[in-house]
């Protein structure tokens, strides 16, 4: 009778335990691997000739600078687009912040400008404020 009141508390201590480290887990905010970014002209089409580039600031120091966004050509040969409800398939520039998985505090500031220089677009991610429409494991589409 005492081993298996001791069982069961063992048990009952493991499956506490399982618990709390998966919620640590899940409560965690990691950085991106890559962001997508739609660029689109003040008409709404997507923009061809828009050149974006990408700061990021890992613990308030300066750990990328000016790093040049890739631009896609068709979003869909990279991710599976049917699952959201996004824009289209083109327009997109890509980021890789080369932060892997860490869960610090961190900041990428995304900057678009247009065919004379001015700043058409910019956006600012950071651990606590996400503005993109899709968050997915690694990427996100903003």
């Amino acid at each position: 009778m005492i081993k298996l009141v001791n069982l069961k508390f063992i048990f009952l201590v493991v499956v506490v335990l399982v618990i709390l480290h998966i919620s640590i887990i899940s409560s965690q905010k990691l950085a991106p691997e890559r962001v997508f970014v739609y660029v689109q002209t003040p008409d709404g089409e997507y923009d061809r000739t828009a050149f974006c580039f990408g700061d990021v600031f890992k613990d308030k120091s300066l750990f990328i600078d000016h790093k040049p966004l890739e631009k896609i050509e068709k979003l869909s040969d990279i991710i599976d687009t049917k699952k959201w409800d996004i824009p289209g398939d083109y327009g997109y520039y890509s980021f890789e912040p080369n932060l892997g998985s860490y869960g610090g505090d961190y900041e990428i500031r995304i900057v678009c400008t247009g065919n004379k220089g001015r700043t058409i677009g910019y956006t600012i991610i950071n651990n606590t404020h996400v503005p993109c429409e899709v968050k997915d494991r690694g990427f996100l589409i903003c």
